[in-house]
């Protein structure tokens, strides 16, 4: 039996003592379960839009809080496990309103994420999730009951019931309603099965509407609704507790809007851009859903995703995310958004009309709330992909600063909010002796800058902390896994954490060996027994190195001295091996090596540059570019191993590993 390869992409982390009841799959991302813990020094933000309060210590017992006090007088238990957490922050775990176990499959087809999504939830501090509508009800009440029963890791979930659409859906995986009746015995069934509230859907009929909402609340469940048929506030006149999306959905507003019908084009950004929040129209729907206690759901993640040209910013860990399939796909729907020529043809302008559309919604969302109306908060991972479970919930949480909130204004309404729609005020939402210990432990400061929201370590979920990073399993390299993957050799994933900087005068090859190498022994003086393997990719023209862009300017940068021309892209390869010495095992064999491509790109227009940067694509690639992506329609030619380009060459790595005795 051969010893498994380390390769060099993740990062373990640590476990610590785990509840019995915890199944071995969820006690594998533990970090932290004492009967009593102590976050110590740690600066609190508690979720009621208070400001933040330094050098704090919480004291955790049983699940619970049991204390929330100033450091230097704080009265910590003896037997407290102690985390010093001076430079942390802490808020309450997020309620995500609008998050869904699904995602876009590709031809208005959705697929189940039962795996992943609970997981990335957890891991981007979540602890609390209104799926919002279900496309798979008896899955999404299985993942609730394996969370619950402490089988699979997950936040809570308030499940919601199947879709309440009307005749005329576009979406083959809804059931259409007949009628009221159907409608009240859709409600109750499901009530029945154990979900707690439920989502209207853009075709539904006032009829219908009205039916579940009565057969709802009978039952003390609550609706929400994406709605297209009916109006705001028709649906506020009709009893409905919550309004999805916001104003881009609104079609009360569309002059050619008839009554309980869908318009054939349900969004009309232009029109949208000129409603005026302060008077008007638009000012009295804020004011009428006010008076009938409707809350609103932002889900300002979604409508960013293809709105503007270059943004957001494909991060590296959501493309790390996504199956090869689903990150070119959202690539290609992205580059087709920000087409030049599209947007000319659909809008007969060159600046599209999204993006002034969507500052009306963040305006929209702002005077809402300051109308006193109870603002919530999700991601929705759908649209054209790319908003990811977990990681768009942060991002939710940064463009409610960028709509106007304060940082703190913002953590509440993506906390507490959520709980008390839920009912759940009094066990979660903030940070309070008595309440359920579901707590982020954030390194910065997200009150001064709202960006660290993003780093997230550990999330606390009844009193346990579990290791963020760890649950993510975001590689540092997925396409190299891939490749060994589809060789079959089968690896285990480290990181090393060295300094990847070419040194003064040192020639491509040369620093692509010695970087490989550098990998590989860090990771291997670390552990015992495996045979290691270390790879680093450098694109070469006129005899520099092209590293990752900086920013879109350094990747356009890259991509015009790319244009028209045959570049190098040189990948350094190196294999550590161990042998018995006594009980440790030394280096006694490794071997380096490394592999060129020459690769030609067609001339670039400047449009192609910029659409192509808009992606996102180019941002983590050495050289600016991916050869499996996008940028494959523009490379005609290569000479050597196409799979040395796209991040790892398989043959030479296989070679060297039946050289070393690694398979």
């Amino acid at each position: 039996m051969h010893k498994p390869i380390v390769v060099l992409l993740m990062l373990a982390g640590s476990v610590g003592l785990v509840a019995q009841t915890l199944s071995p799959q969820v006690r594998a991302f533990v970090k932290v379960d004492a009967p009593v813990v102590a976050l110590t020094h740690v600066r609190v933000i508690d979720g009621t839009g208070a400001a933040e309060r330094e050098d704090q210590t919480i004291v955790i017992s049983k699940g619970k809080i049991e204390s929330v006090s100033d450091a230097a007088s704080a009265s910590v238990p003896k037997d407290a496990q102690l985390l010093d957490l001076h430079g942390y922050t802490v808020i309450p775990g997020l309620v995500g309103m609008h998050d869904h176990l699904f995602y876009p499959a590709g031809n208005v087809v959705f697929g189940e994420m039962a795996y992943s999504f609970p997981r990335l939830y957890l891991a981007g501090g979540v602890t609390t999730i209104r799926t919002t509508g279900s496309l798979e009800p008896y899955t999404d009440l299985e993942i609730k009951k394996a969370i619950d029963g402490g089988k699979m890791p997950g936040p809570k979930i308030h499940v919601t019931g199947p879709y309440l659409e009307g005749a005329g859906s576009w979406a083959l995986q809804l059931h259409q309603l007949t009628g009221p009746d159907d409608a009240t015995k859709t409600v109750n069934f499901w009530l029945d099965q154990g979900v707690d509230n439920f989502k209207a859907y853009m075709f539904i009929t006032p009829a219908e509407l009205s039916a579940a909402i009565a057969a709802a609340h009978k039952r003390g469940a609550k609706v929400t609704g994406h709605l297209c048929s009916i109006g705001f506030r028709e649906a506020a006149a009709l009893g409905i507790d919550d309004l999805e999306h916001g104003l881009l959905v609104d079609t009360e507003f569309m002059p050619k809007k008839k009554p309980g019908e869908c318009p054939e084009e349900p969004e009309e950004p232009v029109l949208t851009a000129k409603l005026d929040v302060n008077a008007g129209p638009l000012h009295e729907m804020i004011l009428d859903l006010v008076q009938h206690h409707v809350a609103v759901t932002s889900t300002l993640p979604v409508f960013e995703m293809g709105t503007f040209p270059g943004r957001p910013t494909m991060q590296k860990r959501v493309l790390d995310a996504l199956s090869p399939d689903a990150r070119s796909a959202v690539l290609e729907r992205r580059l087709r958004a920000s087409d030049s020529s599209r947007i000319r043809e659909e809008y007969k302008s060159d600046v599209s009309p999204w993006p002034a559309a969507f500052k009306k919604e963040m305006e929209f969302e702002h005077a809402f709330v300051q109308a006193g109306g109870l603002l919530l908060a999700g991601l929705d991972p759908t649209g054209m992909g790319g908003v990811i479970a977990g990681f768009g919930d942060q991002r939710e949480v940064e463009l409610l600063v960028e709509a106007g909130f304060t940082p703190v204004e913002a953590i509440h309404i993506a906390t507490l909010n959520g709980a008390q729609y839920l009912g759940d005020a009094d066990k979660t939402g903030t940070i309070a002796a008595g309440k359920q210990a579901d707590l982020v432990v954030i390194k910065g400061d997200p009150s001064k800058k709202i960006e660290d929201i993003e780093n997230v370590e550990t999330v606390f979920k009844d009193g346990i902390g579990y290791d963020s990073a760890k649950i993510v399993l975001a590689s540092a390299s997925p396409r190299r896994q891939e490749l060994l993957r589809n060789a079959g050799i089968p690896f285990t994933v480290q990181s090393a954490d060295i300094h990847e900087m070419p040194l003064a005068g040192e020639a491509p090859r040369v620093c692509a060996e010695r970087l490989a190498r550098e990998k590989a022994l860090s990771v291997f003086q670390r552990q015992s027994g495996n045979y290691v393997l270390g790879a680093d990719t450098v694109v070469v023209v006129d005899d520099a190195i092209l590293g990752k862009p900086r920013d879109a300017d350094d990747a356009g940068r890259m991509l015009r001295l790319l244009s028209g021309r045959t570049h190098a892209v040189i990948t350094g390869v190196c294999v550590v091996g161990p042998v018995a010495s006594g009980q440790l095992p030394v280096v006694s064999k490794t071997e380096t090596a490394s592999e060129t491509t020459l690769v030609t790109f067609c001339d670039l227009s400047d449009d192609e540059i910029r659409d192509y940067v808009a992606t996102g694509e180019p941002m983590d690639k050495a050289g600016a570019y991916a050869i499996q992506g996008i940028a494959s329609r523009w490379i005609p030619r290569i000479e050597g191993d196409y799979s040395n380009v796209v991040g790892l060459p398989v043959a030479l790595v296989y070679r060297m590993l039946r050289e070393l005795g690694a398979l």
